[in-house]
């Protein structure tokens, strides 16, 4: 998490990027996304819609928020990709929380 808030800071003050395209729902990377957009940057929250963070959506320039329907088409085998496994889907080798 440290690492992530001094690299949007300081990649910011340097000028490094226009837009961030942050996909995290870590409320504790908000001071970081304000001093991004206070230096003029763009910042784009990417979240999955079934449990996105309110806090990133207010405090971010834009919003995506993927379905999961969005990430089918990433998935190699569609047909037994997706599986419950102890009220998280798993999909290919990654366990993605709430999708």
């Amino acid at each position: 998490d440290v690492q992530i808030a001094v690299d949007i800071c300081m990649k910011a003050v340097r000028n490094e990027y226009d837009r961030l395209i942050l996909v995290s729902s870590d409320t504790d990377l908000i001071p970081a996304v304000k001093e991004a957009k206070n230096l003029g940057k763009i910042v784009e929250y990417v979240g999955f819609d079934v449990n996105p963070s309110f806090a990133m959506m207010r405090f971010s320039s834009s919003r995506t928020l993927l379905k999961q329907d969005d990430l089918l088409p990433f998935i190699k085998n569609q047909k037994n990709s997706l599986q419950e496994t102890h009220g998280h889907k798993r999909i290919g080798r990654a366990n993605c929380s709430r999708l």
